[in-house]
């Protein structure tokens, strides 16, 4: 690093700390956190928060330093990518189902190294035929049972306005039970 801070703290004029408010957010883009930054460079922290967010006094409103953010990570691992959000709507226009596309493998993502918590996720292989004819079963087993429960003649009895309160309360009946029994 070619930068020293300088030995005469005084001001120079307009072009106050102009060299250490450079320095500061070429620091603060490489990952230093605000103190940090403002320690190597020699400022008080409050002297960087306000290079960095501005002055919000009315008084002594000052706009930040620099009006746009430094550009953020590439791919965050949070969201998609462009171009993976191009393969699915490709996949879509092709009238394929967002289930088909679900299975489909997926690349490795890293969270960026100044991520709140270090997180990552190695690539997925996508599901193979026994994964997708087991959980098709499933589907179909699932669809049989709900027609077997909608269409049995118990709710027959109960009028039409009052079936949907009865299935909620068949629904929760299990959750009552355990706490009336904890």
């Amino acid at each position: 690093m070619d930068f020293e801070i300088r030995k005469v703290r005084k001001a120079h004029g307009p072009m106050k700390l102009r060299r250490e408010r450079e320095e500061y957010f070429r620091l603060v883009r490489e990952g230093y956190s605000n103190k940090e930054a403002s320690g190597l460079v020699g400022v008080n922290e409050r002297t960087g928060r306000e290079w960095r967010n501005g002055r919000t006094d009315p008084n002594r409103f000052r706009a930040p330093a620099q009006s746009e953010r430094a550009p953020g990570p590439a791919s965050s691992g949070r969201y998609l990518r462009g171009d993976e959000r191009i393969h699915i709507a490709d996949r879509l226009r092709e009238k394929t189902t967002v289930r088909s596309i679900a299975v489909e493998p997926l690349a490795a993502w890293t969270a960026h190294e100044n991520h709140w918590r270090p997180s990552s996720l190695p690539d997925s292989p996508g599901w193979d035929p026994a994964d997708q004819q087991r959980i098709g079963t499933l589907r179909t087993r699932e669809l049989e049972l709900a027609a077997v429960i909608v269409g049995h003649p118990f709710w027959e009895e109960i009028a039409a306005e009052e079936r949907a309160d009865a299935r909620t309360k068949l629904k929760h009946r299990r959750q009552s039970t355990e706490k009336a029994t904890a």
